[in-house]
């Protein structure tokens, strides 16, 4: 009696096991079904939305600007907002407006201090980068003219002009702004007390463009 009572409920348990062996089973193949539906229907949304971003063609307009900074014994706060319009793809041109703080400290006299705006013309050119062409990083050139109005303490306000030709690399990711770095050279630059604002020919800026 109990030997018969035991093997039923031996039998019974061993359904069970089989019974729960069948129903992860079930669960596994609608699993692996749905993931695969779900794999082919995301990858023709992927597709439809990689040709539309392809077909998307980028705005005509070109924003941002310079910066160039330096503090110490000399402190030069630069601000240079650009807007522009795109030629071509790769092609930049627009119109700029400059502002600079310059500070230089001195021990045995007072402090010489300028500010300088004005308006400005600029032009770009993107490119690949040759060397590396899939590290992310495209060139760029640039020329940029500026003509700026300088005021020195107890000096009548005078003129400047300035013709910088350079170039640098420019972030080519695709995704967010443009980051650029730049070194430019003054062509129109002269020594002196009436001279070029800056004392050297040339000059780092960072930029950042949409």
């Amino acid at each position: 009696m109990h030997y018969k009572e035991n093997k039923r409920l031996f039998i019974s348990f061993n359904e069970m096991i089989r019974f729960q062996h069948l129903i992860c089973l079930i669960f596994l193949m609608f699993s692996l079904t749905g993931t695969a539906q779900y794999v082919e229907e995301s990858e023709p949304q992927n597709k439809k939305s990689e040709e539309n971003n392809a077909d998307e063609k980028p705005s005509p307009w070109f924003y941002g600007g310079n910066a160039m900074f330096s503090f110490g014994s000399i402190s030069t706060i630069m601000l240079t907002p650009k807007v522009g319009y795109r030629m071509t793809e790769n092609w930049v041109v627009g119109g700029a407006y400059t502002y600079i703080y310059y500070r230089e400290a001195r021990r045995n006299s007072p402090d010489l201090y300028y500010t300088s705006h004005g308006p400005g013309l600029f032009s770009m050119y993107f490119f690949k980068n040759p060397i590396a062409p899939s590290a992310g990083i495209d060139l760029f050139l640039s020329a940029d003219y500026d003509y700026w109005f300088v005021r020195q303490q107890n000096i009548p306000t005078r003129t400047l002009e300035q013709f910088l030709i350079g170039g640098g690399m420019v972030n080519a990711s695709g995704f967010g702004p443009m980051l650029t770095f730049g070194v430019y050279y003054d062509v129109l630059h002269r020594s002196g007390a009436d001279g070029s604002f800056f004392p050297s020919p040339w000059s780092i800026r960072l930029g950042i463009f949409f």
